[in-house]
């Protein structure tokens, strides 16, 4: 009751703000809010742009840890790697986006390096990864938080299913390196690490700090893009904020709810 009970309320009360039936400029039931929604191309492009978003940092962050994993399992045992690799889970994503802000940007420091050393004529040559139509800030910055995180979670995968004794086995029945990567360790590590996955990917969707220090102003993610139209001083867009997150809403409960009934979710909640 204590969990579930006010994420109910709070649910009925957007919806109820999203038709006209509450609020300060509540004057009854309407659609016009849900009839903006689905006629502009704003929330499309958010949609569009979040996902694409999430799914790249994802894709970028597994692969890197899955690399690492199969390369160097034995130094993420023991060794200045074993202890170093939980370090970047203690950086909040304020602060990450920060240090990506000084490092990135057209003044930061791999700008400032790039003309110290005659990479670029002038610093402003140096491309655009800050505020940037595709986003290229954000996902670096998620992709340094994630990266460790996954890396821990393909680790366990790896001790715990035996990988190195199934690619002995392999190996003794005659199966090539190439061969017992792509067809025994990899194949594991993405069949156990895939729930971690998906539920991460919808953590990433609704990020908020790092868009938001990093992110231009369109297209927007989701949770900018809804943030922004309840903080306005223009009360009638308060209701379309409440829109955007019943659609942000039943997209990830319609996501997690295939995933589950897929069974890729089941083991994770087992």
């Amino acid at each position: 009751m204590v969990a579930v009970l006010p994420l109910f309320l709070g649910l009925v009360y957007a919806i109820l703000y999203s038709f006209g039936g509450v609020g300060a400029l509540a004057n009854g039931f309407t659609l016009k809010h849900w009839t903006w929604a689905f006629s502009s191309n704003e929330i499309l492009d958010s949609i569009g742009y979040s996902v694409y978003v999430a799914f790249v940092a994802i894709t970028i962050s597994a692969c890197l840890a899955m690399l690492l994993v199969i390369k160097h399992s034995a130094r993420l045992n023991a060794g200045p790697l074993s202890f170093s690799i939980y370090l970047p889970l203690a950086i909040p994503p304020a602060v990450a986006a920060f240090f990506s802000f000084q490092l990135l940007s057209g003044g930061g420091f791999l700008a400032r390096l790039f003309y110290q050393t005659g990479i670029i004529d002038s610093i402003e040559a140096f491309p655009d990864l800050i505020n940037d139509a595709y986003g290229v800030g954000i996902i670096l910055t998620h992709v340094m938080l994630a990266f460790p995180f996954f890396t821990l979670v393909y680790l366990n995968i790896y001790r715990s299913k035996k990988v190195d004794e199934l690619a002995q086995l392999a190996e003794t029945l005659g199966a090539k390196t190439q061969q017992i990567r792509s067809k025994v360790i990899i194949p594991i590590l993405i069949k156990g690490g895939l729930a971690t996955n998906l539920l991460f990917f919808v953590f990433v969707l609704g990020s908020y700090e790092i868009p938001l220090l990093l992110g231009r102003q369109s297209p927007q993610m989701m949770s900018i893009l809804t943030m922004r139209k309840l903080e306005r001083f223009d009360l009638a867009t308060i209701p379309q904020a409440y829109v955007i997150a019943l659609i942000y809403t039943v997209m990830m409960v319609s996501f997690l709810g295939f995933a589950y009934k897929r069974k890729l979710l089941k083991s994770y909640a087992a």
